[in-house]
């Protein structure tokens, strides 16, 4: 966001964390530089201050941006198309708050594809019988 606004509340939901810095009233502003080295000290005090050798490998890949914007888009426009958002002024709110559940869960790549396939199934609409 702007340095006089920061970021609006559409930006904020896009974040998968939100954190506040406590700073001195009389010099309320960090750049976003300053910010990123202040909680990158913070964490690497919290890692007992000495920098890890190995890589820590991940069998559960959590999802990346472009994972969850392609679910929130393949969500939204499934709801569209069935007229789920028949008030069109609560769309934008509605979205905002699904979104928001959906990233709270921090959902792995292999759980986006699920959801992914879940929508496509129920767009079809065919009956499938286990």
């Amino acid at each position: 966001g702007g340095e006089a606004n920061g970021l609006t509340n559409d930006d904020v939901s896009l974040a998968n964390s939100v954190l506040t810095i406590s700073l001195n009233p009389g010099f309320s502003s960090l750049n976003l530089s300053q910010a990123v080295l202040l909680i990158a000290y913070e964490i690497f005090k919290i890692k007992g201050g000495t920098a890890s050798t190995q890589l820590a490998i991940q069998t559960n890949c959590k999802a990346n941006k472009k994972e969850m914007l392609g679910l929130f888009n393949h969500l939204e426009n499934a709801l569209d198309d069935s007229g789920f958002f028949h008030v069109r002024e609560k769309r934008p709110i509605v979205v905002r708050n699904l979104r928001n559940l959906i990233q709270r869960a921090d959902p792995t790549e292999q759980e986006v594809r699920t959801l992914r396939g879940v929508i496509s199934s129920l767009k079809k609409g065919v009956p499938c019988k286990i």
